[in-house]
């Protein structure tokens, strides 16, 4: 510790009068005898440790490097003050003056002030910065095993408000020696203790049309709503519909009170599905063997896969008066009204006529029928995954209305639908498990080469959640960012995922809980279910993302379900022109002095950059936003080996 220089604002060499006997007593001065930490930080706190100081907060003043800070508590013996986040300028260890105002007494001395989070990362290292200040300013130590370094570095927009784009600014501000510190006499023998610091790529979705179902903003409780209803209307007081029975059946799009009546025939009845096909369908009557094997798979595999891991389609089913199937209908409207779209449900079907006159009733997923260019097979090959993607819809909705929740956003719900037909992948061989690390040949390149029976699943997944990673900061997961765009069913995916294989002590516990609600909607959801904070979620799986996006597969930050890197190097070399084994689009800048911006950072969106080449000294980075918040930026850095 220094020497710290108290004035009282006359001169220090001046005699001081000799005393008397009726003078009063002379103030004892305050003396201060440790000041810390030994560097101080931006955000951090400084104690200051002494004798005979003040008790009133308003007799103290403190600055540093002439910013003042608020003394949050005071004795006669210890005074504590916040040091700001973002008052002082972006740089490394930095000699300033702090000066302590006691009254009429002042103490100066000079302390060292880190402004910058410092980073010392070896290769393979990932570090989240989560604090407003650590991602303001960051400071990368020179490498000790060589000169060359090469870090991906993320910026990512935290907000999830659709009108929350921000602008962008990161800049590296040279490398070199400690800014401000031209030797170590300047510290006045303070020390500096660090902390560590032919197919092309699929184009829409099967389930392009999204989350068809009207937003009910209605409050009337689904459960509410039945118990009211007259019970003489309910399908428990009708006899069970059997093979080969006709009925009329209303199909619902864009509305809950009005729709197209429709006559269809029932080609499967199981136990827990029944299949319609409208008879205005024009291979009517000559599909039923295909339709009998949706139907089967969906008994065998399906219902039992969706109840067990993820919630149950009829949960609601008794409350309704059904006969505890779902229903499947296979209609040319669907074709006509949603074209590009192969299925959809409403949640209008869960409510009473008495509530919304278009209800079927029923739990009902509408589907299209097969085109005069598809043969069956090639058709049930297309439509297997998307049943299971629509039945997932039909467990949320009934989950949550159920349980008198509220629905997920949208996004949310196509990301968990996803993550149904990812499990769905894995009741073949070779399709993945939890944390097992899947690569390309058991999982993708089974689907592509038609190894068995399985139909394409995780194409949809990876050759999506490829174009996300090529296109740039305006796309997201919340969302489609224009009209063509459907990358988010795979990056909402990849969030899921990424966060299951990170947190979830089990993995279908948390995606049930999840998919049942409570905890919030969207990204608050998610962060709920697997009990960590949001913005560790979020910013975890945007460096996840990078990191195998670039080849690399770090255990500490990858996915651990995929082999990620070995997915988008079957994907390359399966289709050289259209994947690439490195699809992130990143700006790839050298270490000194450097500048990019972004515009429009899309909420939930992330900047990528690519920082490589001989790194000599210790490199700043400087983040600043605008539009927004800026405490919703954040900044992740990961050393590549």
């Amino acid at each position: 510790m220094g020497v710290l220089h108290a004035c009282s604002g006359g001169d220090a060499t001046a005699p001081a009068p000799a005393p008397t006997t009726s003078a009063p007593a002379t103030p004892i001065a305050p003396r201060v005898t440790r000041l810390g930490p030994d560097t101080l930080t931006a955000g951090g706190t400084l104690i200051i440790e002494g004798l005979h100081f003040p008790a009133a907060l308003a007799d103290i003043q403190l600055t540093v490097g002439g910013v003042p800070l608020a003394v949050r508590a005071a004795s006669a013996t210890r005074i504590e003050a916040t040091m700001p986040d973002t008052a002082f300028a972006c740089r490394a260890v930095t000699a300033m003056p702090v000066r302590l105002r006691l009254a009429s007494i002042v103490i100066d001395t000079v302390a060292p002030v880190a402004t910058a989070t410092r980073l010392a990362l070896s290769p393979g290292e990932t570090a989240q910065l989560l604090e407003t200040h650590e991602s303001r300013c960051l400071e990368l130590v020179a490498p000790t095993n060589g000169t060359t370094a090469r870090y991906v570095v993320a910026v990512v927009n935290t907000s999830t408000d659709p009108n929350g784009a921000a602008t962008v600014d990161l800049r590296g501000t040279g490398t070199g020696s400690l800014a401000g510190v031209e030797s170590t006499e300047q510290l006045h023998g303070l020390t500096a203790h660090w902390r560590s610091s032919p197919l092309p790529p699929a184009p829409l979705p099967a389930d392009a049309s999204g989350f068809h179902t009207r937003s009910l903003t209605t409050s009337v409780s689904a459960t509410a709503a039945w118990s009211s209803a007259t019970r003489t209307t309910l399908k428990s007081l009708r006899a069970p519909l059997q093979l080969g029975d006709t009925l009329s059946i209303t199909a619902l799009l864009g509305s809950c009170t009005t729709g197209k009546p429709l006559e269809a025939r029932v080609v499967y009845a199981g136990t827990r599905a029944l299949i319609l096909e409208d008879l205005a369908a024009p291979r009517a009557g000559r599909m039923d063997g295909t339709y009998k094997q949706l139907g089967t798979e969906y008994e065998q595999v399906v219902h039992p896969l969706l109840t067990g891991q993820i919630g149950n389609p009829l949960a609601m089913n008794a409350t309704m008066g059904g006969d505890g199937r779902i229903t499947m209908l296979f209609t040319p409207f669907v074709n006509d009204s949603a074209p590009g779209t192969a299925a959809y449900v409403s949640a209008c079907n869960f409510y009473p006529r008495a509530t919304f006159a278009g209800s079927n009733e029923n739990e009902v997923i509408y589907a299209r029928i097969a085109t005069a260019h598809e043969t069956p097979d090639d058709w049930r090959r297309a439509m297997r995954s998307t049943i299971v993607h629509e039945a997932k819809h039909l467990a949320s909705f009934a989950e949550r209305l159920a349980r008198g929740h509220g629905f997920d956003d949208a996004w949310m719900e196509e990301a968990t639908a996803r993550i149904a037909e990812e499990l769905y992948a894995r009741t073949f061989p070779g399709g993945g498990s939890f944390r097992g690390r899947t690569g390309f040949a058991g999982s993708v390149g089974c689907e592509l080469r038609l190894c068995d029976d399985r139909p394409l699943i995780m194409w949809k997944h990876f050759s999506q959640l490829h174009q996300y990673l090529a296109g740039g900061e305006t796309l997201t997961p919340l969302g489609p960012a224009h009209r063509a765009d459907a990358t988010h069913y795979a990056s909402g995916w990849s969030l899921v995922r990424w966060a299951l294989d990170a947190f979830a002590t089990e993995e279908s516990q948390a995606l049930r809980a999840l998919v049942r609600g409570g905890g919030g909607r969207g990204v608050e959801a998610l962060a709920s279910s697997i009990g960590r904070p949001r913005d560790e979620v979020v910013t975890g799986w945007a460096i996840a993302n990078a990191v195998g996006a670039l080849g690399s597969d770090l255990t500490n930050a990858g996915q651990a379900s995929w082999n990620v890197p070995d997915v988008w190097s079957g994907l390359a070399r399966e289709f050289p022109g259209a994947f690439r084994a490195t699809p992130l689009q990143a700006r790839q800048l050298t270490f000194g002095r450097f500048s990019t911006h972004v515009a429009a950072l899309a909420p939930l969106g992330v900047h990528h950059v690519v920082l490589a080449g001989e790194q000599s000294g210790a490199q700043l980075l400087v983040l600043e936003g605008a539009r927004m918040d800026p405490s919703g930026l954040r900044l992740l850095v990961s050393r590549l080996p």
